[in-house]
């Protein structure tokens, strides 16, 4: 979910400043084909001002030029210029034409595609529900309905949110509505929380939970945020859902500073056993020492009765990378359950690098 945030963010980019080249006029262009002048500037739609065959080949020549203008660009989309006159042009033109611009643009080369998106951008802001709704031409991951909507969303985001509610999507987006108001809620919290706050609550209790889950894991650096969403999250969540969202808050603390998400965890109401499972995310962060990590969590949790059970797979990755590390730390534990139960675990380890002798060693306890 969030590399596709990262992938639609990534093309956002084509409104962005950078570089301007000199386009240099073509004295043959009539005055229909030029984006300055005051006949496309006066009226964004001028269709009723000509007639239905000028228009036409009005269209035609606009779309052949853009098309070979970003095809010639080296980079498009840091051409100041370039984007200037694509906004104007495409400004010009219908909800209608606009999205028969953009399916006409069916080619894979890249510069095309660039265009396509961009095309896809103005059709959101001109008429939402069709570019969501109609960009799709496959079954598969929805990128351009998610960009359209997210386009939409940032101009009118309470008019989208509650469409997108109310709307039963086509046959090639079904499922993908909590998927969509997903990754607009994680871009949108970091401009207006109050929005997504308003969204949460007009959601069951399932969704809530996991956008709020989610939230915590994918804001960085942002404590206000944060505890903007551990506080939604005991409102709106029960224990166990509110516990979730705490974990991920504290795995993505624990990035930056694991000493605070340790002491905030040591702060919790929590047993004893959900503490010792919360610090997993913590000594996660640690991918090189995981004999101090492991040593460290366990001198933190003498008490606990068992092993959580989330511990085994980050046993079995860093044993993978970091065998004599693990091997060394497994001998130094005292003997009891929680020895056993680690040594249970290690012996199909040291046996899957061939240390037979090792492997019968924790076999035998």
């Amino acid at each position: 979910v969030i590399a596709l945030i990262a992938a639609i963010a990534a093309v956002a980019v084509g409104y962005g400043t950078g570089r301007t080249t000199k386009q240099i006029p073509d004295p043959a262009t009539n005055h229909w084909d030029d984006p300055r002048s005051p006949e496309v500037l006066d009226h964004p739609n001028p269709a009723g001002k000509i007639s239905a065959t000028d228009r036409t080949n009005h269209l035609a020549k606009l779309k052949q030029r853009l098309i070979q203008q970003w095809r010639t660009s080296p980079e498009p989309l840091k051409d100041f210029e370039l984007m200037d006159i694509t906004h104007r042009q495409l400004s010009s033109l219908s909800a209608g034409e606009l999205a028969d611009f953009y399916h006409s643009l069916v080619s894979q080369f890249l510069p095309d595609f660039r265009l396509r998106q961009t095309i896809l951008k103005e059709w959101a802001l001109k008429d939402g529900p069709a570019a969501v709704t109609q960009s799709e031409s496959t079954r598969g991951t929805p990128y351009n309905a998610h960009s359209a909507f997210e386009t939409w969303g940032f101009q009118d985001p309470q008019k989208a949110l509650t469409w997108l509610r109310e709307t039963n999507l086509p046959p090639l987006l079904k499922n993908q509505d909590e998927t969509i108001r997903l990754n607009f809620l994680i871009e949108m919290a970091q401009t207006d929380f109050g929005q997504v706050q308003e969204e949460l609550s007009h959601l069951d209790a399932k969704e809530r939970s996991s956008i709020l889950r989610t939230l915590g894991s994918a804001i960085e650096n942002h404590p206000e945020l944060q505890e903007k969403i551990r506080e939604l999250a005991k409102n709106y969540s029960d224990s166990a859902s509110s516990l979730a969202v705490e974990r991920a808050l504290v795995s993505q603390q624990a990035k930056t500073d694991p000493d605070a998400a340790l002491e905030h965890i040591a702060g919790l109401n929590l047993s004893p056993a959900d503490k010792a499972d919360m610090e997993i995310d913590v000594i996660m962060a640690d991918h090189d020492h995981p004999e101090k990590s492991f040593g460290d969590w366990m001198a933190r949790n003498p008490n606990i009765e068992a092993v959580p059970d989330s511990l085994w797979p980050m046993m079995d990755i860093r044993y993978t990378f970091h065998p004599e590390e693990m091997t060394h730390w497994m001998d130094s534990l005292a003997p009891g359950p929680l020895r056993d139960a680690f040594y249970e675990r290690g012996t199909r380890l040291v046996a899957s690098h061939r240390q037979y002798d090792k492997a019968a060693t924790y076999a035998d306890g």
